[in-house]
């Protein structure tokens, strides 16, 4: 099978442009990126949807130059969860906040004081341990809240496929001559989506897309909650071929199925995260919900 990341690869009026284009690799000629209506076969988000208060967007570039477009979610007032490829150079990345941060401004961003990767961030064809921390140098704006953590919460959590996913990603996976459309990303959207199976570890989790909604480039580090708030998943990639259509992938990279890491699978990892990255950080009195 064939896999992709939901990363976009875009020029947007806040990052340089990149020459190299691939599949995923956006080219936006015209800085006019206006709202459409879907994640993929979503809506855009409500300012007043409280989500709008722990889901971010990352900008960055790679190593090799690569501009790229991610979305996070806060869940301490300095700290932001993401995949582990939404990582770039440290010092290229700026986070976002606001539904619909490209387009009204003035935008309010934080620069990057340290980020993290899973130490078995396994970036091979089929990526394992998609996980990455982002500390902020910033903090978030007053008005933002973080998301709960599954096991932080002291409600029980019931067993449902069903949960709700945001990302500031494109809302479609056609490509034309090469190229996706990437006018409409940097806009919050929301869908639902059900959780089809697990991986044996049930370190992932898929969803199926064949319905005509879900995620693609741009969500990937974005947060698939349950009962509102709480964070059960990450957008980590999609798989592009239906064996019983092949030849889909070649229409619409985002039509077949999706893949999230299980947040409760890094409990650990994302605890010691937390711990490594506030060992010389004090937790100042405007943040009165983590006491």
């Amino acid at each position: 099978m064939r896999y992709i990341l939901a990363t976009l690869l875009v020029m947007l009026n806040l990052i340089a442009c990149s020459e190299q284009q691939t599949p995923l690799q956006g080219e936006v000629s015209d800085h006019d990126l206006k709202k459409s209506t879907k994640i993929v076969g979503g809506e855009d988000v409500d300012p007043s949807d409280e989500h709008v208060e722990f889901v971010v967007m990352i900008m960055g570039k790679y190593e090799n130059g690569e501009p790229y477009v991610c979305t996070g979610t806060l869940i301490d007032y300095d700290l932001v969860l993401t995949a582990a490829h939404c990582i770039g150079v440290k010092d290229t990345m700026q986070v976002t906040f606001g539904e619909n941060p490209i387009h009204d401004g003035p935008v309010q961003i934080s620069t990057v004081k340290e980020a993290l990767k899973h130490d078995r961030f396994n970036k091979t064809e089929e990526i394992r341990n998609d996980i990455g921390l982002i500390q902020l140098n910033e903090g978030a704006p007053d008005y933002f809240e973080p998301a709960v953590l599954p096991w932080k919460t002291k409600k029980s959590i019931r067993r449902s496929k069903d949960f709700n996913v945001y990302g500031f990603g494109v809302t479609s996976g056609i490509v034309s001559e090469g190229k996706l459309n990437t006018k409409t990303v940097g806009v919050m959207r929301t869908t639902s989506l059900k959780a089809d199976r697990e991986s044996e570890k049930s370190d992932v989790f898929y969803a199926k897309q064949t319905e005509g909604k879900g995620i693609c480039s741009g969500d990937s580090g974005g947060p698939a909650f349950v009962q509102k708030n709480i964070l059960i998943g990450i957008i980590s990639r999609g798989i592009t071929d239906d064996p019983a259509n092949p030849q889909a992938a070649d229409n619409d990279i985002c039509n077949y199925e999706s893949v999230f890491t299980n947040v409760r699978y890094y409990q650990t990892w994302i605890n010691e995260g937390i711990e490594k990255l506030h060992k010389v950080t004090d937790v100042p009195d405007a943040y009165p919900f983590l006491n």
